[in-house]
């Protein structure tokens, strides 16, 4: 996670150097000038915002944590680390169709190879097949580690859930559905802001941001089709 924070803060950096090599110097000092500003604005406290997704279900290398060494399940998660960091911390999900997810994901990150939907149906058929084996004779927690077909234990999201709301109360997490966030962007966002604890935004601002240009999507979906019905049916199944 503090590599994360590293790798997000240089990106920051370099675009506000406008290139050029960076340093750990570098970093410590956005570092300091961030941490300054939040010392002298007491009456107007920074809220810091980490918008990387896999923060909520990355948790491969919980076996190499000191703390969860010869157990079976995971004691100490990405809950834990963010928490210890920020016990106040808000955790705000966006989640989407577990079915349409894992297809969006296929098309999306297909590069060594023209992505189709028949294809896609025999790599669903697969890692089905290889989870419920799994499962059948491991705990939970480590069949979500091994590597797949295709990335299914993304749209598990009932366990990543839990697993936040062992640590955090339940007041800290707001949940929202991608199709409705989509629907309605403002309604969406005066929620979440009612969530932070912020006043609401003008009009205008309101209007900016209900605006702005969708990012991470591919031209490749159009070409690729709607995902075949047999493997809707599949997927549908599997993750009810």
């Amino acid at each position: 996670y503090i590599t994360r924070f590293f790798e997000d803060s240089a990106d920051t950096i370099r675009r506000n150097q406008k290139g050029g090599k960076l340093s750990v110097k570098d970093f410590q000092h956005g570092w300091r000038v961030a941490r300054k500003t939040k010392e002298e604005k007491t009456t107007h406290p920074l809220i810091t915002v980490d918008g990387s997704a896999s923060t909520a279900w990355d948790n491969r290398h919980w076996l190499e944590i000191l703390e969860n060494q010869r157990c079976s399940q995971p004691r100490v998660g990405p809950a834990h680390v963010v928490t210890r960091m920020n016990p106040d911390v808000r955790i705000i999900l966006i989640l989407r169709d577990p079915t349409q997810r894992l297809f969006s994901d296929y098309v999306y990150f297909s590069h060594r190879e023209a992505p189709s939907r028949e294809r896609f149906h025999e790599k669903v058929k697969a890692a089905i097949a290889a989870f419920q084996n799994c499962t059948s004779h491991k705990p939970l927690s480590l069949c979500l580690l091994q590597k797949s077909t295709v990335r299914l234990h993304l749209g598990l999201y009932h366990i990543f859930i839990s697993n936040w709301l062992r640590v955090i109360p339940r007041g800290h997490l707001l949940v929202l559905h991608s199709e409705t966030y989509r629907a309605n962007v403002t309604a969406a966002l005066e929620q979440a802001f009612r969530f932070l604890d912020l006043p609401p935004l003008s009009n205008a601002a309101m209007i900016f941001l209900s605006t702005l240009r969708e990012r991470n999507t591919t031209k490749k979906k159009s070409s690729v089709g709607a995902i075949l019905h047999n493997t809707d049916a599949i997927l549908s199944e599997f993750y009810s």
